[in-house]
């Protein structure tokens, strides 16, 4: 009798235990597959997904005792095998995607920062919105006069030296930027009092330059067919506005009759999402981030009439904001034999793409430097006083005859 209780509910214990036992090593399978996961797709069994923007390459850190006693070594394995870390692309979507959709955050550190209105921003923009150690004006004064002097020395030879003053994305969204991404400063902001200072410091010298700032934010356009809510940079609407004024400048300097540029332009919402006014959207890589894309069209140049009375020969000095000026030049044709050196650090010659680095006095340099008609010198607003212009007027002042 003692023992039939027992019997009986042997088997029911048994029955209990078996889910639960289906259950535990369900779950370890899935465990050991996410751990093999990143392993197969390292070995290339397994795609990875690509992703948007600039990935750093960690070399092999060479291990020596030093090292790794001051561990040294560590993080830089750590690195390594983070950046070689298979479906890679994958996991950082995903993770993206969790925190953009549920969230609505993009990951700390990451550069491109959620505004207002579906507008994104980057980081240097939004730095520099709230920015108070910015150059003085007496710094700003003294940079005009350096450019005064350069343009004043072309000029007698025949060329013409245009600043162009580009404006942030915040500048243009000042409105969108979200509390969180704002810091207390002194009112007006000092990103503003240093704009009203470069200004000021051109217009005290004399310089003939192209106000961008001033001629976009005047412009009656929605502000998306200038700087397109999910774009790092202007569109090529506002950077055509901004040629049409530089080749204005370039002829009242020389006294030439310079090339009309025609802006016209056609809104369209077939704009695939390679297009230029979606790189920042691109940069979150995240799924199902549409934020401008069904709300926004996309604006396109029209071909023309140019009416090139002859073609300039140019030299654009400056960012990546200055790509506008280089692929909207063939459309128009205004431009002749043309040169960037991008931040001053490489040489690209165009329309061809050829790429070199920048060696200040060697023969590639003269020949893209000297002997130009028109000098574009771009002066993006979140770089106040940027290295690459004050290096181009001491290679320039120091090259010219």
């Amino acid at each position: 009798m003692p023992s039939a209780p027992a019997s009986a509910s042997a088997p029911r214990r048994t029955r209990a235990r078996r889910p639960a036992r289906a259950r535990d090593v369900l779950a370890v399978l899935v465990y050991v597959l996410l751990v093999c996961v990143p392993a197969l797709g390292l070995a290339g069994v397994v795609p990875d997904l690509r992703l948007d923007g600039s990935i750093a390459v960690h070399e092999r850190p060479k291990l020596a005792r030093a090292s790794w006693e001051d561990e040294s070594f560590q993080p830089l394995f750590a690195a390594r095998f983070e950046s070689r870390l298979g479906l890679r692309g994958t996991f950082a979507l995903a993770d993206n995607t969790v925190l953009y959709h549920a969230f609505h955050e993009t990951k700390l550190g990451a550069p491109v920062k959620l505004g207002g209105d579906g507008v994104l921003l980057n980081d240097e923009d939004t730095l520099f919105f709230n920015r108070t150690d910015l150059p003085s004006a007496e710094a700003f004064d003294a940079f005009a006069g350096r450019i005064a002097h350069l343009q004043a020395r072309l000029q007698k030879r025949g060329a013409a030296l245009v600043p162009v003053i580009i404006p942030s994305k915040t500048t243009i969204y000042s409105d969108r930027v979200e509390p969180k991404w704002r810091k207390p400063v002194p009112s007006p902001r000092p990103s503003d009092v240093a704009y009203a200072n470069l200004v000021r410091g051109l217009r005290d010298h004399g310089v003939a330059f192209v106000d961008a700032r001033a001629l976009l934010t005047a412009r009656p356009e929605p502000r998306a067919y200038l700087y397109a809510r999910g774009a790092r940079h202007w569109s090529y609407l506002a950077s055509c506005l901004a040629t049409q004024r530089i080749f204005e400048t370039y002829g009242a300097l020389t006294g030439r009759v310079a090339p009309s540029y025609a802006c016209d332009y056609v809104a369209r919402a077939d704009a695939p999402l390679l297009h230029e006014d979606y790189d920042l959207l691109r940069l979150m890589n995240v799924w199902g981030a549409r934020p401008d894309v069904d709300r926004d069209p996309v604006v396109f140049l029209e071909p023309g009439p140019a009416q090139v009375v002859e073609p300039v020969d140019v030299l654009v000095v400056g960012t990546s904001f200055c790509w506008n000026f280089l692929k909207d030049s063939q459309r128009a044709g205004a431009f002749g034999r043309t040169h960037f050196f991008y931040y001053n650090r490489r040489l690209f010659d165009w329309p061809s793409s050829a790429e070199q680095t920048l060696v200040p006095g060697s023969p590639a340099w003269r020949n893209a430097a000297l002997g130009k008609q028109l000098y574009i010198l771009d002066l993006f607003e979140s770089y106040p006083i940027p290295p690459h212009a004050t290096e181009l007027l001491d290679q320039l002042e120091a090259a010219l005859p």
